[in-house]
């Protein structure tokens, strides 16, 4: 089931797998002789191999500033005829739109039987990506590009007057993940608070923006000044695009939910933290599965919801999709045709059978299945486990007069329940120019910090329990 036409935009809650395009492991070779691994070394030759790697070095520079015109001029022409101008500008800026920001290079090149090959390994904060450029001698044109691997960028521990950092590897045997713990100084057995991210690819601080605000780094930091541990960690469709994509049944076990019950029984475990005090604080769609996990760690003191919702993703698909294509100025015609297919495929999703093997709003009817098919909100009745619920005013994502109106609807009957409400922050819990009713991803783009009463409120109520 599918649908069409100009309002076809699954909305930024949902979950999406960022991947990187063709360039991953697809080796673009314009001569025979130097497919594959590059041939052993001849003995030197007067070749200037620190030119080459000044032209690859170039070239990978200009590719990120989003211009690809001074490599593809210097192709060979065989490469030339093997894909079209606007194809090639795709594959080779399609790593830097998740790879972050560029930070360096580590560069080497060889002369080998009238070609120099270069290797070039270019660290950005989010991956860290390795190509392999080779250059006929003859003509110094490029004659094959190869990206050798990418591989998740290592964040280094930071440290404070009153916290210091350990980095961790954390997650199950298939799919371990790196991770950062932050510990306050001077507190002996500290609560520690777990972080679970929102839809996409997200590293450890839930990196987002041009600006690369950092949501978890600001939450990790600002709680240990209040002596308060955490635990975050990349997550998994971040460290490991490709083996995801090739998932067959995927579901939300797969993306979010194995990794979480792993932490949580790792750091149960971890000398240093209170085993009697762990948390979990889930932002957006991290939030919106707190009641699953609860229900599965009941050893947990408590959870934190950071605009999460018990509404269903298709729900919030539906109300984006639509808001966005009134702010956009569509008929009132193309509205109401939006309004029914988009209706026809909610309804479609909350009747979904196990073994439907459709996708909807771009999505596995697998992955589907397995929220829809747990009644959230009656999870959250049943809990015990203290919750605190938090939510930004401003937000245009998940929406204060809805979403969080239905937590306190849905747990009215409960005293286990606390809630704050922030006027003038968005689904990041920081200041920005973003308003409720437009949908506009770039207010993400400006430098911004958690806001520091978010911040106080988390200690405070760990601290009252």
């Amino acid at each position: 089931m599918k649908n069409n036409g100009c309002w076809n935009v699954v909305a930024a809650f949902i979950v999406v797998i960022v991947l990187f395009l063709a360039i991953l492991g697809v080796c673009f070779q314009g001569d025979n002789t130097i497919q594959g691994e590059p041939v052993d070394p001849v003995d030197p030759t007067p070749v200037d191999i620190q030119k080459y790697i000044g032209l690859s070095e170039g070239y990978i520079t200009q590719i990120h500033a989003g211009n690809i015109d001074p490599l593809y001029q210097n192709l060979s022409d065989n490469l030339k005829d093997t894909y079209a101008y606007d194809v090639w500008k795709t594959i080779l800026t399609s790593n830097y739109s998740v790879a972050g920001t560029f930070t360096g290079f580590i560069s080497s090149g060889l002369e080998s039987d009238g070609y120099v090959v270069t290797e070039v390994t270019e660290k950005n904060t989010k991956y860290t990506l390795s190509y392999r450029i080779t250059y006929d001698v003859e003509s110094d044109k490029v004659a094959g590009i190869y990206l050798l691997e990418s591989t998740v960028t290592v964040h280094e521990p930071q440290s404070s007057d009153s916290w210091e950092e350990y980095a961790l590897t954390v997650g199950t045997d298939e799919y371990p993940l790196n991770a950062m713990l932050t510990l306050p100084k001077n507190v002996e057995n500290a609560s520690l608070i777990i972080f679970v991210h929102g839809s996409g690819a997200s590293d450890m601080n839930e990196t987002i923006g041009k600006s690369e605000n950092k949501v978890f780094e600001d939450l990790a930091h600002g709680l240990a000044d209040q002596g308060i541990a955490s635990l975050r960690y990349d997550k998994r469709t971040f460290a490991y695009p490709n083996e995801m994509a090739a998932l067959t049944q995927y579901t939300i076990y797969d993306e979010v939910l194995d990794d979480v019950n792993a932490v949580i029984k790792q750091m149960s475990q971890y000398n240093g933290i209170d085993s009697s005090s762990i948390y979990v604080a889930g932002h957006s769609l991290g939030g919106m599965l707190l009641p699953i996990i609860a229900n599965e760690n009941p050893g947990l003191k408590g959870v934190i919801s950071l605009a999460g919702t018990l509404r269903g993703l298709e729900d919030i698909s539906y109300d984006q999709n639509i808001a966005f294509l009134k702010q956009n100025g569509a008929s009132e015609e193309e509205i109401a045709a939006a309004e029914a297919s988009l209706s026809a495929i909610v309804t479609a999703i909350k009747n979904i059978d196990e073994n439907d093997t459709n996708s909807y709003l771009g999505i596995s009817a697998s992955y589907w299945y397995s929220i829809v098919s747990v009644d959230r909100a009656e999870m959250a009745k049943q809990l015990s486990m203290p919750m605190l619920i938090l939510q930004g005013e401003d937000d245009f994502q998940v929406y204060a007069d809805v979403d969080y109106v239905l937590w306190q609807t849905e747990l009215a009957e409960k005293d286990n329940v606390t809630y704050h409400l922030y006027k003038g922050l968005n689904h990041l819990f920081m200041e920005s120019d973003s308003q409720k009713d437009v949908i506009d991803v770039t207010v993400y783009d400006d430098p911004a910090n958690v806001d520091a009463q978010v911040i106080s409120d988390i200690a405070d109520w760990i601290k009252t329990l």
